[in-house]
Order: C-alpha cells, then sequence, then structure tokens
C-alpha cells in the first residue's frame, strides 16, 4: 500500500513536471519594428557624368544629381534674394568692392569635420590656380591678385582674406555685377579632402565621385548609368532633413512618363505635350509645375570651319530651319522660338528683336551669295566641295533627338547633306568641350540668374566652343560686369544680343515651357526657372502616396 502510495505521489509530481514544460515560455515586450525610410526618386533623362563637385562639373544632370549634398556660404530663394546657408552673416561693404561673411559656429561636412574660411579659401583658389582642369576661373577674375595667382607668382590670392576661422572677406579690383550672387551661393568643397594631391590631378581624385559636402544630404552610391542614391545627414545644420533617402534615378523621358504615371518615379522634369498634360491631369495623383525656361535649345556650328565662318551661311542656316513648326509639331505650341541667348524670363531680355522667320527663299538667296551654287544633284557646292557636315547630338531628349530628323529635312531641301549622329550625352560633352571634334551638334543650355555669359561666350573659354571671337563680343561682356545698376547694365547687355543676332554664331531653336510633375503628396516640392533642390531639407510626404 504504502508502495503504491509512493508510486502514485511519484507519477503525479512527474505529470506536473511535464505539464509545466509544455507551458509557452514567457516572451519579452514586443521590439518596435523599425521605421519605414521615407525617399523620393526623381528622374533624370540622360546619365550623369559622376563629377560631383561644382568647381569640376559641366553637366546638368551632374549638378541636378548632387545638388541636395552641397552648400555655399548663401542660399537663394525663388525670387532671387539670399538666405543664410553655411554663413549667417553677410555684408557688401567699400561700395561693392569687399564681401564679407562670417560661417556659422555649427557647420560640418558629411564626415564630420567642421566647416571653416579655410575651406572657403581653398574652393576658389582651386579654381583660380594655373593647373586648374575646370571652366570656371573667368567667375573670379576680379578679385584681388588673380592675375598673379593665376601665373604662379604667388602662392596665395591677395584678395581673399582669411580673418579667422569663421570670418572671410573678398577683396575686388573692381566693381563686378555679377559676383556677389555667384561667389556667395557657390557650394563649398572640404580643404581636407583634396589637400596634397596637385591641383592639376584632382579631376582623377577619389573624392570627385564619392562626394563629401555639408548639404542637407550625403552621398550613399552612384551606379553608372543607373541611379545616385543620398541619404538624410543627421547633423545638418538646420535640422535634420524630412525625408530620409533621395534616388537619382535615370530614365529616358518616356520610361519616366509612364513611371511618373506608375508611382515608380516621384518628381520628373518633363517636356510638355499635350497627349501626357492629359494623362497627368487626369491621374488623379499628379501635380504640374509650369513655367517659362531659363534657357534654351541650340544648334552649334564651328564658327572658324570653312563651311560656317561665312556669317551668310550661318544666317541662311536659321532661315532654313523649319523652328516655328518644331514648336509647333514637337512641342504641341508649348515654348517659343529662340532667337539669342537671352531667355524670357531674364531682366536682361532685349524683346527689340524678333526671329529670322522660316523662309528657305531667303536661305537659298544667302547661299548662293555666299558662293554655295545647286548642282543636278540637288545639293550645293563650292570650289568642288559639297556642303555637307555631320550633326552630332545626343539621347535622352525626344524632342531634341526629333528636331534632329527635322534640321536634316529642311537644310536636305535647300541643298545642304546633314549626316546624323547620335550618341550618349557625355560622349557628345566631352567631343564638343574638350576635344572640340565636330562640325555641328545639339544641345541646350540652362542659365545662371545673372546675365553675364562670360564663361560661354568669353575669348577662349572652355564653353566657347563654337570659337566665337568678334573683338566687340569681349568689350561688350567685360563693360556688363562693371556697373551693378540694371538701369545701365541693360543697353550693354541689349547691343550684346544684337552683335550675337547678326554673327548668328548659333542657330537658336527654340525654348519649351520648363515643367516639372510630382506627386501630389510630396509637399515643399517648389521648382523655379533658377532651381530645384533650394529647399530640399523641407521635403515630406502627406497622405497616402
Amino acid at each position: 500500500m504504502k508502495k503504491r502510495l509512493v508510486l502514485l505521489m511519484v507519477l503525479v509530481v512527474i505529470a506536473a513536471a511535464i505539464a509545466g514544460c509544455a507551458q509557452p515560455a514567457a516572451q519579452p515586450p514586443a521590439q518596435e519594428q523599425p521605421k519605414a525610410k521615407t525617399q523620393v526618386v526623381f528622374a533624370l533623362w540622360s546619365a550623369p557624368e559622376g563629377v560631383f563637385n561644382y568647381n569640376l562639373y559641366e553637366s546638368r544632370y551632374d549638378a541636378d544629381s548632387m545638388g541636395p549634398m552641397f552648400e555655399g556660404l548663401l542660399k537663394r530663394n525663388p525670387d532671387l534674394s539670399y538666405k543664410a546657408g553655411l554663413a549667417d552673416v553677410w555684408e557688401v561693404k567699400d561700395g561693392g568692392l569687399v564681401f564679407y561673411f562670417k560661417l556659422r559656429d555649427d557647420v560640418f561636412f558629411h564626415d564630420g569635420v567642421k566647416v571653416t574660411t579655410d575651406d572657403v579659401k581653398f574652393t576658389f583658389e582651386w579654381m583660380m590656380h594655373k593647373d586648374y582642369t575646370g571652366v570656371r576661373a573667368s567667375n573670379w577674375q576680379y578679385i584681388k591678385g588673380y592675375d598673379a595667382f593665376k601665373k604662379g607668382e604667388t602662392t596665395t590670392v591677395e584678395g581673399i582674406k582669411v580673418i579667422n576661422e569663421r570670418e572671410i572677406e573678398f577683396h575686388f579690383a573692381q566693381i563686378d555685377a555679377p559676383a556677389f550672387g555667384t561667389l556667395s551661393t557657390w557650394p563649398i568643397s572640404p580643404k581636407h579632402v583634396f589637400e596634397g594631391t596637385p591641383i592639376g590631378q584632382l579631376k582623377d581624385h577619389p573624392g570627385i565621385k564619392n562626394p563629401i559636402g555639408a548639404g542637407p544630404f550625403k552621398f550613399v552610391r552612384y551606379v553608372p548609368g543607373q541611379f545616385v542614391e543620398m541619404e538624410a545627414f543627421e547633423n545638418y545644420h538646420y535640422g535634420r532633413p524630412k525625408l530620409d533617402v533621395i534616388i537619382v534615378k535615370v530614365a529616358n523621358a518616356d520610361v519616366a512618363v509612364a513611371e511618373l504615371l506608375t508611382k515608380s518615379v516621384d518628381a520628373a522634369w518633363v517636356q510638355p505635350n499635350k497627349k501626357d498634360w492629359n494623362n497627368f491631369k487626369s491621374s488623379g495623383f499628379l501635380s504640374i509645375k509650369e513655367y517659362a525656361q531659363n534657357g534654351y535649345q541650340y544648334m552649334g556650328l564651328q564658327n572658324e570651319h570653312p563651311l560656317f565662318n561665312d556669317k551668310r551661311v550661318r544666317q541662311a542656316l536659321t532661315y532654313a530651319i523649319d523652328r516655328p513648326g518644331i514648336v509647333k509639331n514637337l512641342l504641341d505650341g508649348m515654348g517659343v522660338v529662340q532667337f539669342g541667348h537671352m531667355s524670357t524670363v531674364s531682366w536682361a531680355f532685349n524683346d527689340k528683336l524678333t526671329y529670322r522667320p522660316y523662309d528657305p527663299e531667303k536661305a537659298k538667296q544667302l547661299l548662293e551669295e555666299a558662293g554655295w551654287v545647286l548642282r543636278n544633284d540637288g545639293f550645293r557646292y563650292k570650289d568642288n566641295k559639297k556642303f555637307s557636315f555631320k550633326l552630332s547630338y545626343p539621347t535622352g531628349n525626344p524632342v531634341r533627338m526629333n528636331s534632329a530628323l527635322v534640321i536634316q529635312q529642311n537644310l536636305k531641301d535647300v541643298g545642304i547633306e546633314v549626316v546624323l549622329d547620335i550618341m550618349e550625352f557625355a560622349t557628345l560633352s566631352t567631343k564638343v568641350y574638350q576635344n572640340r571634334d565636330f562640325e555641328a551638334y545639339l544641345m541646350g543650355w540652362g542659365l545662371a540668374a545673372d546675365p553675364d555669359a562670360t564663361s560661354i561666350w568669353g575669348p577662349g573659354e572652355n564653353w566657347n566652343a563654337v570659337n566665337f571671337n568678334h573683338p566687340r563680343n569681349g568689350e561688350l561682356l567685360k563693360a556688363g560686369r562693371a556697373v551693378v545698376e540694371q538701369e545701365k547694365r541693360k543697353p550693354i547687355y541689349d547691343e550684346w544680343q544684337e552683335l550675337l543676332f547678326e554673327e548668328n554664331p548659333y542657330v537658336w531653336l527654340y525654348a519649351g515651357l520648363e515643367a516639372y510633375v510630382f506627386n501630389s503628396a510630396l509637399k515643399e516640392f517648389k521648382p523655379n526657372p533658377f532651381g530645384i533642390w533650394w529647399d530640399v531639407e523641407l521635403w515630406h510626404w502627406d497622405g497616402q502616396r
């Protein structure tokens, strides 16, 4: 009996133990799931070249890919007024000959190194150095000591005066009207990243493709031909950006339009046309910001080439191309015929000029006067040389690509053979600006807020690839920079535009309306003719995407 009782008690204990083992283990408190990252995907029509430094870049596609990563001493609002950037105190002294800036005490590069006036000085001296490989030296030619430094006669620029690590002054030898706007908003590069490398070799420095800036977003990676990724800079001096990630994605125009409608892309620059506009407006979730473009499309001509060294020929090409037809048929009328360098949004635009109309008979007359005689094969010859040239143009922009076909046919109609030569934008840029290996090409300009065009048209400037060297050109460009008051500058730029109109160094084609299409839930996205990234730290999503 005792044995049975003991055995029963043992079985009860074992059963209880087994039952206890079968109970679920106590769970720790639930962990909060990581918050999903907020991001914006922005579409570019063509791939950037990967030159992610403002001292060296030449392509708009590079600029649009790196804008959020950098910051200047000041920022510019859409109305072109100034606001604090890296500096929060600034002053123009001595009648416009001295610019003073004081940096905030809490500005850092993305690698945690503090931004100082040594970085500011380094940024500008880099562009003034005799071994500088970029195209922007002329922006700073009136800073005191520029010439001596450029020639290698001095080791520092006299007119850049570092007062202490937060205060700096720029002293000018003469009034330079665009200088304050250009200098104050120029993005600052980190000296500690680049110092030790000869200036002439900086174009190949790893810091160009893997940039470190002081803007609201920092570089993550670049996959060539596909996208640039950047993430919020936690220690940005105006507070952490509201978005976590920005991706600048390469997508040609048709793909960008489709991906806007499927929400694969959140924002894109779009060439206006009625069909797409109707689709965007009926989508129920897309918004359109549209305005006159501060820029234009053109056909560049090598002015010193035997085919194009006579202005009558250049004028004839302009008469021969149906530019109004391009605007009507390729832009659905959503643009204007361009007839000079200034855009209609500029205060310096000369509205007394009118464009050369589409007039094939006038074109034929001018070609005959220039000695180009039509033969039985339908083409023109001079000294037994056929008027035939190669027109190089980039992929990406469908209106520009289609305009090449229009140009080819229009010029054939007046006896000129055009051989089309299409390539990637980066390849064309090298062909035009580095190798100068072209006869004619199609490109576009996005212009600055100030009308000064020295970097594009100045004698000997890299961007003056067409070699426009009329003596009055340089004189007028210099005069336009030497006065500040708009009412005094305007007549100078009017005369300069009249000179370009007469000499016709480009065939100016058209300026389409500029438009950005974006998801309506993206707030504070406020593109304007002078930039898109000016308030990127404020962008955020509101509601359902």
